[in-house]
């Protein structure tokens, strides 16, 4: 699905030049900032540690396994603060709602989210619309307003970003 595609190109027009980089970054899923492959690495080993292989279970989620995206998204819970492994995870987190939303749609990614907890839930939202607080304030309204009426399972009306969590305030 090219929707999605069309969010990050009017996020590309609508950022000024010295926000540029950072768009372009998000293209490519690191709204989070860049990452080496040792920070992916220590992530990997990070999520075994906590009981989830994400290199058995990305490619399951790719192919809309809704336990493996529940185990992927279980991890969201586990980040206190706003470091590298949180942002490495982010990272993961909006390279797979990009690509799922792309190749698949919004329904299985929407619905796989929706079959959360609610705290893993809104975690996994947060991840996702943390791309649309980067840009510049003058934009974001009219970005939120068409990234929840273009993914409505995954942003319903009644979510809102950061709601009680100091991750993402």
């Amino acid at each position: 699905m090219k929707r999605l595609s069309g969010i990050v190109a009017v996020l590309l027009l609508l950022a000024p030049m010295q926000a540029l980089a950072s768009w372009e970054e998000m293209d490519l899923g690191v709204p989070y900032g860049k990452m080496s492959r040792k920070d992916v690495d220590r992530f990997l080993e990070l999520s075994r540690s906590r009981g989830v292989d994400m290199e058995k279970e990305m490619p399951k989620a790719y192919h809309g396994d809704a336990a493996a995206l529940s185990q992927i998204f279980s991890l969201s819970t586990g980040f206190q603060k706003m470091d590298k492994m949180t942002r490495v995870y982010g990272n993961f987190i909006f390279s797979m709602f990009l690509d799922m939303g792309e190749s698949k749609g919004e329904k299985i990614f929407g619905e796989a989210v929706a079959a959360q907890p609610p705290e893993v839930r809104q975690r996994v939202r947060d991840f996702v619309f943390y791309a649309v607080t980067q840009v510049p304030r003058k934009q974001r309204q009219e970005m939120e307003q068409e990234l929840r009426s273009i993914f409505p399972r995954v942003f319903p009306a009644d979510y809102v970003y950061g709601s009680e969590d100091p991750l993402f305030r």
